[in-house]
C-alpha cells in the first residue's frame, strides 16, 4: 500500500474525528439531542477506523484487513439505531439485523485478507455490506419522511444515504469485473483519492443534515409566551440556537473543506512524483545512451590504437596517429599507451612519460588476464593532471598471447555532469554513474568530495539488480543524507549502471507551484465564508432585538387592555359603548395573539403534539367561540378520530372562519365542509371554509399566504395580515397544506391534513 493511501486515510480519520467531537460538544450543548449522540459515535468509529488503516504498516494485518472493516460496518449499524431511536423515541437499541451483516462479512474479510489475499474481493464485500446496511437506514428515514412530509432534512438524509448505497453498489460492480492485480499487490485495498474525496462529502453533507435535523426540533419549553420573561427568555435561547447553528455549519464547512485540500495535496503529490518519476525514467534512458555512446567512442579509440600499433610496432608513428585522432578532448582527455613494464610511452603531456603504473587496478587486471575485455576502472585522482578520471583500458597481446602493454583512454567524470545538469530542473535532482563490481562510483552530478570517489557504495540498488536489469527505489544518500526516489537501469553489457533520483523536496517543489493557486482560492472562500457568518450574526442580534421588542410590546399592550376590559364590568357605561370597546378590545387582542404566533412559528418555537382529535367537534366548538355562529353552517362526512395537534388545528380553522366573517359579504353565510380525502396516495381530512366576496374584494392568489398581506379593500378594518400566513404555516407543521381555491364569486380555501 502506497505512502499516499495511508495519508489519504489519515485525512479521512482525522475529519471524521473532528465532526465527531463537535457533534459530541453540539449533545453536550442541546441535552436530549439524541441524533446528535448516536451519530457522533458513529462517526467516532468510522475515524477509528480510518486512522488505524492509516497506521496499517506498523500493525498485524489482522487490523487492517479485519478490524478496520468491521468498525466502519459497525458504524452503519449505530447510525441505524440511532436513527430509529430518533424517529420512534425511545433509547437506541442493538441492531441485531447489522451485526448478523458484520458477521457474515467477517468471515470473507478473513479469507480474502488473511488466506487468499485479495483486495478487490474484500472491497466487494465491504461494499455490498455497506449498502446492505445503510439501505435499511434510508428507508427507515424515507418511511418516517413520507409521514411528515414537512420535516425536509429526512427527505435530505434519505437521499444521502441512498447516494450511498448506490454509489457502494456501482463500486462493487466495478471491483468485481476488473482484472485482478499482480500478486505484488493484490491484497492491497483499491481506495483512491476518488473514494476519499466523495467520502469526505458524503459525511460532510450527513453531518450537515443530522445538525439541520436537530436544530429544527421544537423547543422543549413548553411554557405560553403569556409573560414578559418567558418571551425574554425563548428569545434569547432562539438567539444562541441560531448562532450555534451558523457557526457549527461555518465549522463543518471549514473542516470539511481543509479535508478536501488535503486530499487534492495527496492528490497532487501523488501525480507529481509519477511525473518526476516518468522523467526521471526518460532522463535515466537518455544518460544511458549517452554512457553507451563515450563507452563505444572510447573503445573505438582503442581498437584503433591498438591495432595501428600491432601493424606499425612503432611508438613514434602511433603517437602520431593518436595525436592526429578527432576525439572530443571534453570527454576524453587523454590516450596512453603502456608498455609491458608498466611505463607510460606514450602521452599528450611529457611529464608523463616514463611513469610507472604498476600499481593502478587497470594495469594489474589486463596483465593477469588474456580475456580481451574492456576495463572500466575506477576514478581516480592523475598523479600528472591532479583531475579524477576514469580510465578504460584494452590489453595489447603479442602474436604468441603474451602480455605486450595497455592502451588506456582518461574519461572526464564531468562531461556526464554536464548532460545531465541540461536536462535536470529539480534542486536536489541526482545523477550517478556506478561500476557494477566495485560498486564505485564513475561519474555524478553533483560531483563528489574526493574523499568519496573511492569508496564502494552501499545501496538497495545491488540487490535490486540481481533480479532485473532496472526499476526503482528509495534510499537516503550517505553524501548528503537526502532521501530520494532513484530510477536505475544497466547499461546494456557494460560493467555499469546509471541511476537518477529526486528527493521530496523536489516534490514538494512542483506540488506548491501548482498548489499556489488553489490555496489563494482557499484562503479567500474561507475569508468569505467567515465574513458572511460574521455579518449573519450581526444581522441574526438585530432580529433578535427586533423580536424581543415585539414580545415585550405585546406584553405590555395586553396588560392596559385587560384593565380596560374590567373596567367595562361598571354600570356606568352605556351598553352600546361597551358593545363596541369590548369588539375593540377582542380585535387588538387577536392582533397580539397573531403576532406572537408568527412569531413563535418564525423561530421554530411550535411543537406539534399529535393525539386523536375530533375534527368535527373542534370545528363546531370554533363556531361557537366565533363572533357570529349563527352565520357559520358546517357539513361533514363520517370521520372517525384523526391523529392530529388539537391546538394547531383549532388555531387554522378559528383564523379561516374569523377571516371569512370579517371580509365576507355582510351577514352572508361562511359554509364549512368537512370530509375524508387523499392527497398523493396518502388518507386524510379536508376543511373547506367558503364563502361570497365583501366589499374587501378577492385576494390576490399570489399573495394570499404571506406575511402582512391584506387586500386593498380591507385595510379599512383592524387586522395584522398574519392569520393566512400563520394558518399555512401550522398546516404545514401538522404535514398537510392549506390552498386558496377559489371559485367563480367565492373566496375558498382548502385544508387537507393527515389522518
Amino acid at each position: 500500500m502506497s505512502i499516499n493511501t495511508l495519508s489519504l486515510y489519515l485525512y479521512a480519520g482525522g475529519l471524521s474525528l473532528s465532526l465527531s467531537v463537535m457533534l459530541f460538544l453540539l449533545a453536550h450543548l442541546r441535552p436530549g439531542a439524541q441524533l446528535f449522540r448516536s451519530s457522533a459515535y458513529a462517526i467516532l468509529m468510522m475515524a477509528f477506523g480510518f486512522i488505524v488503516s492509516g497506521y496499517g504498516p506498523n500493525l498485524p494485518p489482522w487490523a487492517t484487513v479485519i478490524g478496520t472493516n468491521l468498525v466502519l460496518l459497525a458504524a452503519g449499524t449505530v447510525f441505524y439505531s440511532g436513527a430509529a431511536a430518533f424517529i420512534e423515541r425511545h433509547s437506541p437499541k442493538v441492531d441485531g439485523f447489522g451485526l448478523g451483516v458484520l458477521a457474515l462479512s467477517a468471515g470473507a474479510f478473513w479469507y480474502w485478507g488473511l488466506v487468499e489475499p485479495n483486495g478487490n474481493y474484500r472491497s466487494v464485500v465491504f461494499s455490498l455490506a455497506t449498502a446492505l446496511i445503510n439501505a435499511r437506514t434510508a428507508y427507515q428515514l424515507l418511511r418516517n419522511g413520507s409521514h411528515q412530509w414537512r420535516k425536509a432534512s429526512d427527505l435530505v438524509l434519505v437521499a444521502l444515504f441512498g447516494a450511498l448505497v448506490v454509489w457502494m453498489l456501482v463500486r462493487a460492480g466495478i471491483l468485481l469485473f476488473v482484472d485482478t492485480p499482480p500478486v505484488p499487490t493484490r491484497g492491497s485495498n483499491p481506495t483512491s483519492w476518488v473514494t476519499v474525496f466523495w467520502y469526505i462529502v458524503l459525511i460532510t453533507a450527513i453531518t450537515l443534515c443530522v445538525v439541520w435535523t436537530e436544530f429544527n426540533q421544537p423547543s422543549k419549553n413548553k411554557s405560553e409566551d403569556s409573560h414578559a420573561s418567558h418571551l425574554v427568555l425563548g428569545l434569547i435561547q432562539d438567539f444562541k440556537s441560531k448562532l450555534l447553528l451558523l457557526w457549527s455549519v461555518v465549522l463543518i464547512v471549514v473542516m470539511a473543506s481543509i479535508g478536501e485540500v488535503g486530499v487534492y495535496y495527496t492528490q497532487t503529490y501523488s501525480t507529481a512524483q509519477a511525473r518526476l518519476t516518468r522523467a526521471a525514467e526518460l532522463t535515466n534512458e537518455a544518460l544511458s545512451n549517452q554512457t553507451k555512446q563515450v563507452m563505444a567512442q572510447a573503445d573505438t579509440i582503442l581498437y584503433a590504437v591498438r591495432n595501428f600499433y600491432l601493424s606499425s610496432l612503432s611508438i613514434e608513428k602511433t603517437e602520431a596517429f593518436i595525436n592526429a585522432l578527432p576525439f572530443d578532448k571534453g570527454v576524453i582527455e587523454n590516450v596512453y599507451l603502456i608498455s609491458p613494464g608498466a611505463e607510460v610511452v606514450i602521452s599528450h603531456d611529457p611529464v608523463a612519460k616514463g611513469r610507472s603504473v604498476v600499481d593502478r587496478d587497470y594495469y594489474g587486471f589486463l596483465k593477469s588476464s588474456s580475456v580481451d575485455e574492456v576495463f572500466i576502472g575506477s576514478a581516480e585522482r592523475g598523479r600528472v593532471t591532479q583531475q579524477f578520471n576514469f580510465r578504460v583500458a584494452r590489453r595489447i597481446s603479442n602474436p604468441d598471447g603474451s602480455f605486450a602493454g595497455v592502451v588506456l583512454a582518461t574519461v572526464r567524470p564531468e562531461s556526464f555532469s554536464r548532460y545531465y545538469e541540461k536536462m535536470s530542473h529539480g534542486s536536489q535532482n541526482i545523477a550517478v554513474v556506478l561500476g557494477i563490481k566495485d560498486r564505485k562510483v564513475r561519474a555524478r552530478s553533483p560531483e563528489l568530495p574526493p574523499e568519496r570517489w573511492q569508496t564502494p557504495l552501499e545501496s538497495p540498488l545491488w540487490g535490486l539488480l540481481e533480479q532485473s536489469d532496472s526499476g526503482s527505489y528509495s534510499n537516503t544518500s550517505p553524501v548528503d543524507n537526502i532521501t530520494r526516489i532513484y530510477v536505475y537501469k544497466k547499461v546494456d553489457d557494460l560493467p555499469l549502471v546509471v541511476a537518477t533520483g529526486f528527493s521530496e523536496s523536489d516534490i514538494r517543489t512542483s506540488v506548491y507551484e501548482q498548489l499556489r493557486l488553489v490555496a489563494m482560492g482557499a484562503f479567500g472562500f474561507f475569508a468569505v465564508v467567515l465574513t458572511l457568518a460574521y455579518l449573519l450574526t450581526i444581522e441574526i442580534r438585530r432580529r433578535v432585538e427586533q423580536d424581543r421588542f415585539l414580545a415585550m410590546l405585546s406584553h405590555e399592550l395586553k396588560t392596559p387592555l385587560s384593565t380596560i376590559s374590567m373596567t367595562l364590568g361598571s354600570t356606568q357605561i352605556p351598553e352600546g359603548v361597551k358593545s363596541r370597546v369590548a369588539r375593540s378590545i377582542e380585535s387588538m387582542n387577536a392582533v397580539i395573539e397573531r403576532c406572537l404566533q408568527s412569531d413563535r412559528l418564525a423561530h421554530g418555537r411550535v411543537e406539534v403534539t399529535e393525539g386523536a382529535c375530533d375534527v368535527v367537534a373542534i370545528a363546531s366548538d370554533v363556531r361557537a367561540a366565533c363572533s357570529a355562529p349563527q352565520r357559520v353552517t358546517i357539513e361533514a362526512g363520517t370521520i372517525g378520530p384523526v391523529r392530529t395537534d388539537q391546538q394547531l388545528f383549532s388555531v387554522i380553522i378559528s383564523n379561516l372562519i374569523d377571516n371569512a366573517l370579517k371580509y365576507g359579504s355582510h351577514d352572508g353565510v361562511v359554509q364549512v365542509t368537512i370530509d375524508s380525502a387523499s392527497n398523493k396516495g396518502a388518507t386524510g381530512v379536508q376543511v373547506t371554509v367558503s364563502n361570497f366576496a365583501g366589499t374587501a374584494g378577492m385576494p390576490d392568489p399570489k399573495r394570499v399566504f404571506r406575511k402582512y398581506y391584506r387586500a386593498p379593500g380591507a385595510q379599512g378594518r383592524i387586522g395584522s395580515g398574519l392569520g393566512l400566513h400563520i394558518s399555512a404555516g401550522f398546516a404545514r407543521k401538522l404535514g398537510g397544506q392549506l390552498r386558496y381555491t377559489p371559485l367563480a364569486e367565492q373566496v375558498q380555501f382548502t385544508l387537507w391534513i393527515p389522518a
